[in-house]
């Protein structure tokens, strides 16, 4: 029966918290973004971690989360679950602050290590200078959208759903 069905699908975390099973806390889908300076650029002037590249990656990550579906499809996880999207995994949002850019306070403080930056930039990364050829974030995507019952309810037309805005996202990448 539905009850019986609904009660399986629930699950708790790993210290006792209940998820409802509405909850999108499975990834269904990821879009790496990779951010990298043209290949007219140096080497020496290849750096994207420079103020105007920041808040240029920052406004196209700012349109993506605005685009109408996306709350819809991102990914929840148990903090959102009740409303809202776990922020991308970018670097970007490390430069920051309630809105504010955070530079050059970014540049020079800790917290650069302390969010693993390697994880987020190439091989070129040189701490010392603090530079970058490229650098990636990640917007993950997940299950159940809303209308369905669970992350199993139809499947293959949820992930339509999904793969059809993350096609739709090639105009907004492409400014």
């Amino acid at each position: 029966d539905d009850e019986g069905r609904r009660l399986l699908q629930t699950s708790t975390t790993d210290d006792g918290v209940f998820i409802p099973p509405e909850c999108r806390q499975f990834v269904s889908a990821t879009v790496h973004i990779i951010y990298a300076m043209s290949d007219q650029s140096t080497y020496e002037t290849r750096n994207v971690l420079n103020k105007p590249a920041v808040e240029r990656m920052h406004t196209l990550e700012e349109k993506i989360k605005a685009m109408p579906e996306y709350e819809d499809l991102c990914y929840q996880g148990v903090k959102y679950c009740n409303g809202g999207c776990m922020p991308p995994n970018s670097l970007i949002e490390q430069f920051y602050d309630n809105g504010q850019l955070m530079f050059e306070e970014t540049l020079t403080g800790p917290n650069l290590e302390n969010v693993g930056i390697y994880y987020y930039t190439d091989k070129t990364f040189d701490a010392a200078r603090l530079s970058a050829s490229a650098i990636r974030s990640d917007f993950l995507f997940s299950r159940p959208l809303p209308g369905y019952a669970s992350a199993d309810d139809r499947v293959s037309e949820q992930n339509d759903k999904i793969r059809k805005f993350i096609e739709g996202l090639h105009d907004t990448l492409s400014e």
